[in-house]
This record gives structure tokens, C-alpha cells and sequence, in this order.
């Protein structure tokens, strides 16, 4: 399990696109402050966003998205093409799902 601190267009953009990347992903929004928004503290509501991943999955996924990039720089850098499309509609969800953590412990509730 991954979480993932980010704003409320990204994680639309992210629910979106990650399946056709990742087929059968489970994404869950867990929170979102609005107020933040309305009080014009923030442009984007921040979330945070819950990501059903194991540790090799993820490692895999950020694999399969920084391919994307590879394939165009090292075989096919044509604008048209297939290759390039994907890496225009993929390739910003690296750095997103880079910083996403795996901190269970954040939601457990304390010892006494």
C-alpha cells in the first residue's frame, strides 16, 4: 500500500490515466481539504491519495513509465508516433508516483 500527498487535479488526472498504464489499479481518495481552497490558502485542494501497490509492483510501474521516455530518446523520437504519443500522456506520472510512500504506520492508532 502507497500513499501519495498530492492536489485534487492531479489525483483526477492519476485515476484517469494510471489503468490504462496499470490494469486493475485500485486508487482511493482518503482526503481532501477544500476549506484550504475556499479560504485561498491554495490554488488545488490537497488529497491524499491511497494506492493498492506492493513494493515490487510500484518499482515495476515507475519502470513501465520511464521506458516511456527511454523508447522515444532512444529509438523513436518522431513526433507522430505511437512511442511519443505515449510519452506525452504518461511520462509526468513518474515524478508523481515517485514520491509516494509506503507509511502504514501513519494510520495506526497509538499504544498506550
Amino acid at each position: 500500500m502507497f500513499y501519495l500527498d498530492t492536489d485534487i487535479d492531479t489525483y483526477i488526472k492519476l485515476n484517469k490515466l494510471l489503468p490504462e498504464v496499470w490494469s486493475g489499479i485500485q486508487m482511493r481518495l482518503l482526503s481532501c481539504d477544500y476549506n484550504l481552497q475556499r479560504l485561498g490558502f491554495v490554488e488545488k485542494p490537497p488529497c491524499c491519495v491511497e494506492i493498492e501497490l506492493t513494493r515490487d509492483e510500484m518499482d515495476e510501474l515507475l519502470d513501465k513509465l520511464m521506458n516511456f521516455e527511454v523508447d522515444v530518446y532512444m529509438y523513436d523520437n518522431e513526433t507522430d508516433s505511437p512511442a511519443y504519443q505515449d510519452y506525452c500522456r504518461y511520462v509526468w506520472m513518474w515524478p508523481v508516483l515517485e514520491r509516494a510512500v509506503e507509511d502504514k504506520t501513519s494510520l495506526e492508532t497509538p499504544q498506550k
